[in-house]
């Protein structure tokens, strides 16, 4: 498995920063796509462990998105 989806976006996200294991994900690095609340676990990932992440559609957001969307 080479990326991670978010499924949605979510309060959530922001109570799973501080339990974080930085080196365990550092060892195993994954591509992360989502946004919204996910935006603070992207960011996190992305400037501290300079791991590859994307500002794009979560799981529950791909069956309504526009041709063009999906496409790009």
């Amino acid at each position: 498995m080479k990326a991670i989806v978010g499924a949605r976006g979510g309060y959530g996200s922001l109570k799973v920063l501080p339990h974080l294991e930085l080196a365990a994900l550092e060892a195993v690095p994954k591509r992360l796509v989502g946004f919204s609340d996910l935006t603070n676990l992207l960011w996190h990932l992305h400037h501290g462990l300079g791991l590859v992440t994307f500002h794009g559609p979560t799981v529950a957001h791909l069956p309504v998105l526009t041709p063009a969307a999906r496409e790009s």
